[in-house]
């Protein structure tokens, strides 16, 4: 086959029973994969080692990079680090809305455990997971040196960047700064907007939409830094402070952007053509038969694009949008290099992991869509890219392996030399995907990767809110993506119970991915195609085990 994907999407075709069907046992311990079918931990992990990290968190980026075959999008330096690296072809986060989705990563839990489904809660509430231990704290506890730059933990959930459990040095976070976030380092104006700086923008009136700036992509000024180069600067400085201590360390670095509003130094723009030559969407309409619980309004930056359902993008607007978002993704790919290259001085490649990954999907303009919040493929589809060079075998691999973000825990713990958290009582629910780095077709590791995403109200499902409180959610749907298919499910949701009415569906949906090629203009998910006679047995079957997985993970208190 020309790809891996298409490797994985050939054997699919072999049988129903290979492509969809997934044993009980595999169900009833997907949490524990490794262990229901009992598959080893890393044998090049025996060794009392253990290896740096180096996480790098890009909000709002969706998989329009070269090294996922994307010509429109310069990301140089993300390339390269896929290129030694393994890319993650099939890689979906839980939640698409930054709050639910970092809690959920970050503590190993889905968002059903966490709780989290807003910008109000977190995993940290007394009798959620208060005793948890997250990610960063797991190496803290065994010796790491953990720093955090930027955008780990989203603002104030949890509260003040969870320091000091998580991190050992102060955190140095923009958006969440004195007196939000007591102990966060920054403390500035991390937008540097004037609106005499724009050299292009939306519009004469407004900068909500993007405004290029009149500013160096290394500003010297502090006072006119941008917030990402910022975060750069001092995710450096803490890569050179912890490799100083002479103890593993794990740094992340959080980006902002490409999340909106669009404000980017105005010299990416030469990396791409004049607005008038930029592609639009090429399925930019409500897919064919989807129910309105599916779709949502455009968020207030691109609310001069259009506000209802079905609604015609003005193009040259769209094409705007399009070209600032890519010069955002390039900028972000100037700092992840930079970040890249002091890793490369301080002679800690070899004996450091390199995550890059994004929080979420993205829609441009498809599906009649800007943002996330969504239960579509681009609302959940995200890039992650893993170098462990002492992994030989994955190096400029690509693996079609479904991966939830809610495997990173798990996998980078073990990767690292870490023991298994299960081992020292944190009961996660991904699956440790060490193995993949042995054998990156290892695609029967896992079967499905499942999302979902809460709304408030039943009689308008196009509404969406990050402030709505738990007992005020009204619609909860969930999705399964498998080897060929993504269904949703919406449901009624008790928001005082907190649990979803399983007996009281609202809707559902089928998309056939069988002929999905990877990219961000693919049409499989342009019509619904849960009402076709020829596919009644795969909706029964898929809405069984949508249910069977949605009662595994702990849904009430």
């Amino acid at each position: 086959p020309a790809t891996l994907l298409q490797f994985a999407q050939k054997m699919a075709s072999f049988g129903p029973l290979f492509a969809v069907s997934v044993t009980l046992l595999g169900f009833l311990h997907e949490h524990n994969a490794a262990d229901a079918l009992h598959l080893p931990r890393l044998q090049t992990l025996s060794s009392p080692k253990q290896y740096n990290v180096l996480l790098i968190v890009v909000d709002d980026l969706r998989p329009n990079l070269g090294a996922y075959n994307s010509s429109v999008v310069h990301t140089p330096n993300m390339d390269r680090l896929a290129a030694e690296g393994l890319t993650f072809s099939r890689a979906y986060a839980n939640y698409a809305w930054c709050a639910p989705s970092r809690n959920s990563f970050l503590s190993g839990r889905r968002p059903d455990t966490t709780k989290d489904f807003n910008f109000l809660d977190d995993f940290r509430k007394p009798g959620i997971g208060d005793k948890w231990r997250s990610l960063p704290e797991y190496f803290k506890e065994h010796g790491y040196t953990t720093a955090n730059s930027g955008k780990v933990f989203h603002k104030m959930v949890p509260a003040n960047n969870d320091y000091p459990r998580s991190w050992s040095m102060k955190p140095f976070t923009p958006l969440c700064h004195p007196p939000d976030c007591p102990d966060s380092t920054a403390n500035f104006n991390s937008h540097a907007l004037r609106h005499a700086d724009c050299i292009e923008r939306s519009s004469e009136e407004s900068t909500a939409g993007y405004c290029a700036l009149n500013i160096s992509k290394d500003e010297d000024d502090i006072e006119h830094q941008l917030e990402d180069q910022a975060v750069t600067d001092n995710c450096i400085r803490y890569l050179k402070r912890s490799n100083d201590l002479g103890k593993p360390f794990f740094v992340a670095c959080g980006f902002h952007k490409p999340h909106m509003p669009w404000i980017f130094p105005a010299e990416f723009l030469a990396h791409y053509p004049p607005k008038e030559e930029i592609p639009l969407a090429k399925h930019p309409q409500v897919p064919l038969d989807s129910p309105m619980e599916a779709w949502h309004q455009p968020p207030k930056e691109v609310l001069d694009i259009s506000t209802g359902y079905n609604d015609t993008h003005d193009p040259d607007i769209a094409r705007g949008f399009r070209r600032a978002y890519y010069a955002c993704v390039s900028y972000i790919d100037y700092n992840v290099g930079k970040i890249l290259k002091t890793l490369d001085k301080l002679g800690r490649k070899d004996d450091t992991l390199v995550v890059l990954m994004g929080d979420h999907g993205f829609h441009l303009g498809e599906q009649n869509i800007w943002a996330k919040m969504t239960n579509f493929e681009l609302g959940l589809r995200v890039p992650l890219i893993v170098r462990a060079p002492w992994l030989s075998k994955s190096v400029g691999k690509v693996t079609p392996v479904l991966a939830e973000l809610v495997d990173l825990y798990p996998t980078l713990t073990e990767l690292a030399g870490l023991p298994d958290p299960k081992s020292k009582g944190e009961a996660l629910n991904g699956t440790s995907l060490a193995p993949v780095f042995e054998d990156p077709m290892n695609i029967s590791l896992k079967k499905f990767a499942l999302g979902q995403f809460a709304k408030p109200h039943l009689g308008q499902p196009w509404k969406v809110s990050a402030i709505t409180k738990l007992e005020d959610i009204n619609i909860m749907g969930y999705t399964i993506r498998t080897d060929r298919w993504r269904y949703t499910a919406w449901f009624r949701f008790d928001g005082i119970r907190q649990v979803p009415l399983i007996e009281e569906e609202l809707s559902n949906e089928l998309y056939d991915h069988a002929e999905d090629d990877g990219q961000m203009d693919s049409s499989c998910e342009a019509k619904n195609m849960v009402h076709h006679d020829k596919w009644r047995s795969v909706v029964e079957d898929l809405d069984k085990r949508l249910k069977h997985l949605i009662r595994l993970y702990p849904i009430s208190k």
